[in-house]
Order: structure tokens, then sequence, then C-alpha cells
């Protein structure tokens, strides 16, 4: 071989090779330096060293994992013995490295891990984290006991409109003190048909806060079209109603959206019900 860089990269892998290699394989190394001198194209001699170096790794690996055993030349007993325990360190090593995965799935934060990625994905796909067979059943429980507060609780989690209107305006009558929940409905993006009735209630209930002032503003806006149309915002701009609810907002002492009210429902349901499931929250605060 002379000394271009090719040449000396191919030397240096077939010397690597020649040195992973365990020793009874020693004769098919000495072939394998004698295979890459005979050629003349450097592009196959640098396959071909590759190649042999890949081979020598997966022959080390296999003789440390399946224990092949050789002769030691001068009956050499600590080599013997090095070289077992290095398999038995190999085989170790394999074993923790598959087993420490499943050791995670005894901790409960981490199973609750996965349930929330799993839940994440079905999300992604549009698909709710709880299915509207399964509130309606808790809806129907929470009917036949009196549970006010289960009622809001599935009302704050379900998609369709009026069912969660009709299960908010149950939880509303059978507990004064969650006429909020009306707020937090309101504030999504669909408006049940009793709106203003709803925001009649509010009022009554909480007359100072302004929140009611800004949902009242958003239903006037509503009724002047989509964002999407042209001179939307100007009409919006121009109506007197609407102007006068932001100004009520601004003046108002009080700005509560009720977050807070929200969560200590969810948690107190959830503990109660479902255990603890942080997308629950998520799904249900939003």
């Amino acid at each position: 071989m002379n000394g271009k860089p090719s040449e000396r990269i191919v030397r240096q892998l077939v010397r690597y090779a020649r040195w992973i290699l365990p020793a009874e394989s020693g004769d098919w190394g000495a072939a394998m330096e004698a295979e890459v001198g005979e050629m003349k194209d450097p592009g196959e001699k640098l396959k071909w060293a590759a190649g042999s170096l890949w081979v020598a790794c997966r022959e080390r690996l296999a003789a440390l994992v399946c224990g092949r055993r050789r002769v030691v030349a001068g009956g050499d007993l600590l080599a013997l013995e090095m070289e077992e325990g290095m398999r038995r360190l190999a085989r170790a090593v394999i074993v923790a490295a598959a087993g420490a995965p499943l050791l995670f799935l005894l901790a409960p934060s981490f199973r609750q891990g996965l349930a929330v990625q799993a839940r994440l994905w079905t999300a992604s796909f549009n698909e709710p984290l709880v299915r509207a067979g399964e509130l309606r059943a808790m809806a129907s429980e929470a009917e036949k006991h009196g549970d006010a507060e289960a009622l809001a609780f599935a009302a704050l989690l379900h998609r369709d409109v009026n069912e969660r209107a009709a299960w908010a305006e149950q939880a509303v009558g059978r507990q004064r003190d969650l006429t909020w929940l009306y707020a937090v409905l309101l504030s999504r993006a669909e408006h049940p048909a009793g709106a203003e009735v709803w925001l009649g209630a509010l009022r009554r209930w909480a007359p100072d806060n302004g929140f009611v002032d800004v949902l009242e503003a958003k239903r006037i806006a509503q009724v002047e079209g989509s964002p999407g149309d042209r001179d939307y915002r100007q009409r919006v701009a121009k109506n007197v109603e609407w102007q006068a609810a932001m100004q009520a907002a601004f003046a108002a002492p009080v700005y509560d959206c009720y977050v807070g009210r929200q969560l200590e429902l969810i948690r107190k349901v959830m503990r109660r019900e479902r255990g603890s499931d942080p997308l629950l929250v998520v799904n249900a605060s939003g």
C-alpha cells in the first residue's frame, strides 16, 4: 500500500478489525487483510475494510453475549477468567437495559404520563378526552342523586351545546352558587339559545363583575355577523349597545372570569369520580 490518504484509512480500518476480532477468528482476520491487499480499486478497498470492521464488531459482540470460548495459548487461566467476566458483564448490561424501562411502569406518575400522551394522541384527531356517552352516564347519575357539581363538571367537558346548556341549568337550579358556570360556557365560541336569560341571571348574581358586561358585548357583536365579514369591526364599533357594554366593563370594580371556581370544582369532582387526570383539568378549563 502507498501513502495516499485513502490507503491509510483502509489500513487503519483493517487493523482495528483484526484487533476487535475474537482470538479464535485470527485466521479470518489474516485472510481479510490479505484480500484487501490484492484489490486495485480504492473504492472497493474502502468498502471491504469498512465491511470487515462491521463484521469484526458483530463477532466480538456475539462472543461476549453468547459465551463462545477459546483455547488460550499457554493455559492462561487469568485471560479466560477475564473474558468470562466480560461476557457476564455484557449480559448484565443487556438485561438491565431491557428491564429498566419496565421498572418505570411501577411508578404511578410514569403510568399517568403514558396515559396523558395517549390521550394527547387521541385529541390530535379531534377526539374528545371523555366520550359523550360517558358524560351522559355521569350526568344521568348526577340527576338521580341530585349532584349539582357533577352536572356542572359534565357541562364543562361536553361538546354538545344544547346538552351542556341543559345540564348547566339543572346544576344552577339545584345549587345557586354555581351560577358562574353560565359565564364560563358563554365565554366559549358557541352560545346556547338562552344566552340572554343566562346573562340576566349573572347580572343578578354578580352585579359588579365586569366580565358579565364583556360577555354581553360579545353577544351583541355576534348579532352584527361573523368576524370574517367585511366591515364587521366597523359595524361593531358603531353599535351603541356594544359601546355601553364595554364602558360598563371598564368601569366595573370587579373583573372575575371564575377560573378559580372552575378549577376548584374540577379538582373536587375528579377526586371523587375519576381520580387525578391533568388533561381533564385542561380540557374542562378550556
